[in-house]
């Protein structure tokens, strides 16, 4: 068989006299000896063709190397299309083996759906009527008020206070760690808890700390189990707009289950609103789901009204203004997005809010002081006119009731005649607290600042010190 090289060659040599063949890759050679037979039969034809021109044909073809046997290379090939004996039975034992790893991965699955059905609520709406962003879970069906008399768990500060402004504080039984609006939400259990002391740390510490429960794949909250076992609530609050904001709904799910409440008449609550109308949608959800329909219905009237005022308000100064704008771009209802300090610097706003997350004005100086020492933060025109201020987090970030305090706020700092007390209890003279001494008035000054909801930006020094005052609005 070895001959039949010699054979080929020879005859695509002498088939077409154009072609220039000089070298060979003998290919699928089975042994070193298997090679040496390929070219003594080629030599053999060659030393027979010596007659021919020695620069072309046969005696010309030189044998430049061989590729080994292998078949992990091979290519599949047919005779006459026909499927030998062997490949018939290699083809069988392939679709057995294909139907054997598709029978267990389906086993698999079926597993893991019966493990995580067992383990974690079913997380669908459990009535169409329920808006998108205020999904219930498990109870029966939303139309199926919850009693007045069943006990509540508020799992995220807006829930609580949504829930305060519906009158139905006494109903509460265990609260976030972060519900400290209204003041009377601070004496309530906690029900869970964050795992980063953020009142301890830095927003760098706190990012690093974010990150690595990220990384772990851990939630860096715990929701405590006992205590939702032994309250048995009837509702319960969550959330699945922020997993580094407080507890999602996929965790609460697991506590639920662990506290035996899941497959129970106890019914879920899942808040996420991005704007305004669907803060005021969440609030009727939560009237329907605790058996407050009128006190809710109430409420979003209300907040309409004062919503409605603040337009007729400030309206026609936006237009005589050509209109506020948010300088980065972003549009009602956005998921939040992160900036960075040379943005802010390129978008040059006119005012500035700083609102540090989950953190009073006060509370939030040591960071509102790191990004004053920002290169070009004095060059602002928003510090040069002095329209800088650090605003209470809650009034803009927790969407329920107080969402409305933030929107007159933010009309007032625009366009209204808010002062700052810093300025008025230093003016003027002949009042007896005018005349108290620096100690004295440093003091309350101090106080002011602790309690405000907002500090205005009072001036900055040549040396880069910047002092701010508490806002009277």
């Amino acid at each position: 068989m070895a001959r039949s090289v010699a054979a080929l060659v020879k005859g695509y040599t002498e088939f077409d006299q154009d072609m220039n063949l000089r070298g060979l890759l003998l290919n699928k050679v089975g042994s070193a000896a298997h090679g040496m037979w390929l070219k003594e039969a080629l030599a053999a034809a060659a030393a027979a063709a010596q007659g021919q021109d020695a620069e072309a044909g046969l005696a010309a073809v030189q044998v430049l190397g061989c590729i080994p046997k292998d078949a992990a290379v091979a290519v599949p090939e047919r005779h006459l299309g026909l499927t030998m004996p062997h490949e018939q039975q290699q083809q069988q034992q392939q679709q057995q083996q294909q139907d054997a790893s598709e029978n267990d991965e389906k086993q698999q699955q079926q597993q893991q759906q019966q493990q995580q059905q067992q383990q974690v609520p079913d997380c669908e709406a459990s009535s169409s009527s329920t808006p998108s962003h205020a999904v219930q879970i498990g109870g029966g069906s939303s139309s199926s008020s919850s009693s007045r008399n069943d006990k509540i768990v508020s799992l995220l500060p807006s829930g609580t206070e949504i829930l305060y402004a519906l009158g139905l504080g006494s109903r509460v039984v265990g609260v976030s760690g972060f519900c400290d609006y209204p003041p009377e939400a601070r004496g309530k259990p906690v029900a869970v808890r964050s795992l980063i002391d953020v009142d301890a740390m830095t927003s760098d510490e706190i990012e690093q700390a974010m990150q690595g429960f990220k990384a772990s794949g851990s939630s860096p909250f715990e929701v405590d189990v006992q205590l939702l076992a032994q309250q048995r609530p009837g509702l319960v609050l969550t959330q699945d707009a922020c997993g580094t904001c407080d507890a999602d709904c996929s965790l609460v799910c697991k506590a639920l289950q662990q506290a035996g409440l899941f497959h129970t008449t106890t019914q879920v609550l899942v808040l996420h609103p991005k704007t305004l109308a669907e803060v005021l949608d969440s609030i009727l959800a939560v009237g329907r789901a605790a058996g407050a329909v009128e006190a809710a219905v109430e409420l979003v009237e209300q907040l309409q009204q004062r919503l409605a005022k603040v337009a007729a308000k400030w309206l026609p100064d936006v237009k005589a203004a050509a209109g506020a704008a948010d300088a980065s771009g972003q549009q009602p209802g956005d998921s939040p997005d992160r900036i960075t300090w040379q943005q802010i610097v390129a978008w040059a706003p006119d005012v500035l809010l700083l609102s540090p997350c989950s953190r009073s004005p006060a509370a939030a100086m040591h960071d509102v002081t790191l990004l004053t020492q920002q290169p070009g933060f004095a060059d602002l025109a928003a510090v040069r006119s002095g329209q800088t201020y650090v605003v209470d987090h809650g009034l803009f970030s927790r969407p329920g009731p107080r969402l409305w305090d933030g929107v007159e706020l933010l009309a007032e700092l625009l366009y209204g005649g808010c002062s700052d007390s810093s300025s008025s209890s230093n003016s003027g003279s002949g009042s007896g607290d005018d005349c108290r001494d620096g100690s004295q008035q440093q003091q309350q000054q101090q106080q002011q600042k602790e309690g405000a909801l907002v500090l205005k930006l009072l001036s900055v020094s040549e040396e880069g010190v910047v002092s701010w005052g508490p806002v009277d609005i």
